[in-house]
């Protein structure tokens, strides 16, 4: 091996490293810049009165949650989940209650199927 080629494959390592450090740093400032944005979405959804937040799935004890979690962590993630588990639970419990209704009808013998 030449000092020459020892050289240039020297200078490509530490120029990757470089790049490695450049490309993480460019993510720890990206994640920082949606944590930061979506405590800024926390802090707007806890102006809306019980009501409006009812309509989309939340209450103030899901921004509460949401809010005190890690600095860094995104707080609207937290706030996804708890809508979406809400979500879910409404459509089984509709589910369950049409499959009643379905059952009830078919027991009495005048069964009407409807959608």
């Amino acid at each position: 091996m030449s000092i020459l080629s020892a050289t240039a494959s020297t200078a490509f390592e530490s120029r990757t490293g470089i790049s490695a450090h450049l490309l993480a740093a460019l993510r720890w400032i990206a994640r920082a810049c949606r944590a930061f944005g979506g405590q800024r979405v926390v802090a707007d959804l806890a102006r809306m009165d019980d009501r409006m937040l009812r309509d989309i799935g939340l209450n103030r004890g899901d921004l509460r949650d949401a809010a005190s979690g890690p600095l860094m962590q995104d707080p609207t993630v937290v706030l996804f989940r708890r809508a979406s588990e809400r979500r879910s639970a409404r459509e089984r419990y509709a589910n369950a209650d049409r499959a009643a209704d379905i059952a009830e009808r078919i027991s009495r013998k005048h069964f009407v199927p409807y959608y």
